[in-house]
């Protein structure tokens, strides 16, 4: 609601600012296709272990990249290709996996809140593109070089604990 007075509320919490009611909003769903790559349509080409995970959690493929936040921390994962489709993510939960390669995460535009830490990723070269993170979890990973997180303009907090990374000239 907006009065004449120009106080702004929202919900039927009248002490409640519409600005900081828009924090808690779930932001809108955006449909994007990703540029240079082809994303599967249906569980076809991804491994059994996938295939039963996304069939037994999600009950559909549909439903599975449809989802806003995946929990998918401990869960002994090597591969995370499916995810290359899961477009509308906005939290992503891959700590304490085996994951080495991040390539199917670089073209999650809307990806907001990614903790990768405790896997043996090396490299974060794919995460170069994902403009939208304001949160980033690397800890007690090998990675040595942070340069291509220079481009999160939008990152408030970075945790990168237990790394290689020397250089931390890319935070300036």
């Amino acid at each position: 609601t907006i009065d004449e007075e120009e106080s702004w509320s929202y919900s039927k919490l009248e002490d409640t600012h519409f600005f900081d009611a828009l924090k808690n909003l779930a932001l809108p769903v955006l449909q994007r296709e990703a540029k240079g790559t082809e994303v599967a349509a249906s569980l076809d080409g991804y491994g059994e272990e996938w295939k039963a995970r996304i069939e037994k959690e999600y009950g559909s493929f549909k439903a599975f990249i449809g989802k806003k936040n995946l929990y998918l921390g401990a869960k002994g994962m090597r591969e995370i290709a499916p995810l290359a489709a899961c477009s509308d993510l906005r939290e992503l939960v891959l700590s304490s996996n085996e994951i080495s390669d991040l390539t199917p995460l670089e073209n999650l535009k809307s990806l907001k809140r990614l903790y990768i830490g405790g896997n043996p990723v090396e490299s974060v070269e794919a995460l170069r593109g994902l403009v939208n993170l304001d949160y980033l979890y690397l800890a007690h990973t090998p990675i040595a070089d942070g340069k291509p997180l220079k481009s999160l303009v939008k990152l408030k907090e970075l945790n990168m604990a237990n790394t290689h990374i020397e250089d931390f000239g890319f935070l300036n």
